[in-house]
């Protein structure tokens, strides 16, 4: 779905990890993609990711942002840049994504496509920042590849 709106250059390994927040559901499937594109982050969530998340069915519970979903997609990273901003759903988001500096399931995957790239706001290497997270949170927060799912073509 993202393919069919704009350029996808380059899909991380699959990794899983277990619920947080909500631990009456499924396991977590985590990856990243990196994309080309001409949209602002703005954009790029009102349009590119509201629609491939609509296409899935994602459906978004007030009272419990961590319920089961079909799908989750965030903005981790965009070039360099830092900055704060808010899409139509009216939720304030911040570039770089927060959890990049405290969650396995999203510096992982991030860091598989760019270990050698320096976080913007603290200049650690990506994935410097991934073995350290895993080094302190341990089981607390377990991933694991799975090398039998792949999301390219």
């Amino acid at each position: 779905l993202l393919r069919a709106r704009t350029p996808v250059i380059a899909v991380s390994a699959v990794y899983e990890t277990e619920p947080r927040g909500y631990d009456d559901q499924p396991c977590f499937l985590n990856a990243a993609v990196l994309i080309e594109t001409e949209l602002d982050p703005i954009a790029i969530k009102d349009q590119l990711i509201e629609d491939v998340e609509t296409a899935l069915d994602r459906e978004r519970l007030a009272n419990n942002k961590n319920a089961p979903r079909t799908i989750d997609i965030v903005i981790a990273l965009f070039n360099d840049a830092v900055m704060d901003f808010v899409p139509a759903d009216g939720r304030p988001r911040h570039i770089p994504d927060r959890d990049l500096l405290r969650s396995v399931l999203a510096i992982v995957p991030v860091a598989f496509l760019a270990p050698n790239l320096h976080h913007p706001e603290t200049g650690e290497r990506l994935d410097a920042i991934a073995r350290r997270l895993q080094a302190e949170l341990g089981e607390k927060q377990a991933i694991w590849l799975r090398e039998d799912i792949r999301l390219i073509d």
